[in-house]
């Protein structure tokens, strides 16, 4: 009985690392694309002022 609810500690505990995993992921991805985003924006300013 006791082997049982380790089991199913040890599940939870795997579901849950893997869940934020995931979701920290995502936000890391749409963090980059904004910063790369960003870097464009500011790479196109600068070539028009340099005109």
């Amino acid at each position: 009985m006791i082997t049982y609810g380790l089991l199913i500690v040890a599940a939870i505990y795997l579901l849950a690392k893997w869940v934020f995993y995931h979701a920290y992921k995502k936000k890391a991805l749409t963090r980059s694309q904004i910063d790369s985003a960003l870097v464009d924006r500011l790479n196109m300013a600068e070539g028009s002022h340099a005109d």
